[in-house]
């Protein structure tokens, strides 16, 4: 089979399955709540309106989703991973190559996976013959195809760019990169078209000094030894952190609007009216709010003399009710979601066990991410040592140290130090402490030095002094008087 007809099935059997449509029907979901673009967005509530009283739709859409993925990227990686393959050169030359964006980089991939269920990072080596890396920001744009049966191998991905713009034409194409462990072959078509309208993009891969043309192919090869993404799962079965909690989202946000609705229908006044001599509802509404007047008209024929008559009606919101059920739904939110309640209401001056207690959700989810991130973490150092030619041993593992963040009851945790002060080592204390910067043990040892410095200066200065008879006032009317007199008294003696 030609290679552009093996690329169409292979990318058409990907996206036309059923599980890769659900897994990108769920994740496009997931990003609308993470956007705070619940359904209730898409609800209406109500029958046919009028010109009088107008049936309220409010669609409130609540942010508890965007809530539960900032707290956890926040608590995971508010500070960033340090990563020590044995080498402080090299793990010097990996903090560069990771750069200052390296947090934020960690928080972002945490979101997508969050939202997604899994998530990738890119790495390549750039014309400047820099290593790069980055973030796959829509897990839908990457489709891999993997081997093995226990040991998962990844043998290719294919990655995809809708509706890109060519910068010389101003068309737009959609993109696709082929990634195999020894090159990267390009396709496209245009964004107007179908799959099947898939053709060879070229690329000029090799310059020709004697012709001064550039030889154009549709691949280039790279020296990667692997194909160049990294796989990042949320958990162990790859599953989204909307799942288990929407439901309840969608119920809290139903009862939110819900009772938005009651309050502000049931603020309005129903007339109750009885022989209005036959005017329509918008006739009497318009004397009402125009003149000011009510018409009560009575008919003697009908026997109707004195039964004329306005009475107001007002329904109470069914509040109490409602108020229940949110707070049942927003619960059940923050059990199964992992959100911690940081209010003074729910903390106050709780101890630092009781603090510990609330994180008890959020650090289950957190502990089964570090597991898979850990994997991917090592891959992409790996990739780096291999850019830097340097082998990590054998017996040297790749050290990664996780940090939480977390509030934290610092009066109690700075008494905790103090009383362990003798028990524990300095170096333990100061990284425990709360007030204590990285640098911390650096600050200390150059003041330590600094006081040294100064008070061997001062001793120095204190015993030049003491040498010098002609130093102070005390010392020459003391010690050089006492030499005068002397003086005087052996002249006295002598004459």
């Amino acid at each position: 089979m030609e290679e552009l007809e093996r690329v169409k099935k292979l990318i058409s059997e990907q996206e036309s399955s059923t599980a890769y449509r659900k897994y990108v029907r769920q994740g496009r979901k997931a990003e609308k709540y993470a956007q705070c673009k619940n359904d209730i967005r898409n609800k209406r509530r109500g029958g046919k309106k009028t010109d009088i009283f107008k049936t309220s739709n409010h669609r409130i859409a609540s942010p508890f989703f965007r809530q539960i993925l900032a707290q956890k990227s926040s608590y995971i990686f508010g500070i960033e991973v340090d990563i020590d393959v044995g080498n402080d050169d090299v793990n010097k030359d990996i903090k560069d190559i990771l750069g200052s964006q390296w947090g934020k980089n960690l928080k972002k991939l945490c979101d997508v996976v969050s939202i997604w269920g899994d998530g990738w990072i890119q790495y390549w080596i750039d014309e400047n013959d820099e290593f790069k890396y980055g973030v796959i920001t829509h897990s839908e744009d990457i489709i891999a195809g993997w081997g093995g049966l226990l040991d998962e191998e990844l043998l290719y991905t294919v990655k995809r760019a809708n509706n890109w713009i060519d910068p010389e034409t101003a068309e737009r194409w959609n993109l696709y990169e082929l990634w195999t462990n020894e090159r990267c072959s390009f396709y496209r078509y245009p964004a107007t078209g179908e799959l099947n309208d898939l053709e060879k993009e070229l690329q000029p891969i090799s310059f020709n000094a004697n012709t001064n043309e550039f030889k154009e192919e549709n691949f280039i090869e790279h020296d990667y030894e692997e194909v160049p993404f990294i796989y990042f799962r949320n958990n162990s079965m790859a599953l989204s952190d909307l799942v288990g909690v929407k439901e309840s989202i969608d119920a809290y946000d139903e009862a939110r609007s819900s009772l938005a609705d009651d309050i502000q229908d049931c603020d309005e006044t129903i007339f109750v009216l009885s022989n209005n001599g036959g005017q329509s509802a918008k006739e009497f509404w318009d004397n009402v709010t125009k003149n000011r007047l009510i018409n009560l008209v009575s008919d003697p024929l009908d026997g109707d003399v004195g039964k004329s008559d306005l009475k107001l009606l007002s329904i109470e919101p069914p509040i109490a009710a409602k108020q229940l059920s949110m707070q049942i739904n927003k619960d059940d939110i923050q059990d199964l979601g992992g959100i911690v309640d940081p209010s003074p209401e729910a903390l106050g001056n709780a101890s630092g066990e009781a603090i510990k207690h609330t994180y008890n959700i959020l650090e289950l989810k957190a502990c089964q991410l570090e597991d898979e991130f850990r994997i991917g973490i090592n891959r992409l150092v790996k990739a780096i040592c291999r850019y830097l030619g340097y082998e990590i041993p054998k017996e040297q593992e790749i050290k990664q140290t996780w940090k939480r963040t977390r509030i934290n009851n610092d009066t109690e945790l700075i008494n905790n130090i103090t009383t362990s002060v003798g028990l524990l080592s300095t170096d333990t204390l100061i990284k425990n402490h709360p007030m204590a910067e990285p640098d911390e043990l650096e600050k200390i040892a150059k003041e330590k030095l600094e006081q040294r410095n100064q008070a061997l200066m001062q001793a120095q200065q204190n015993l030049i002094d003491n040498m010098n008879p002609y130093n102070n006032e005390e010392q020459r009317s003391g010690v050089l008087g006492t030499q005068i007199q002397n003086a005087g008294g052996s002249q006295e003696e002598e004459s």
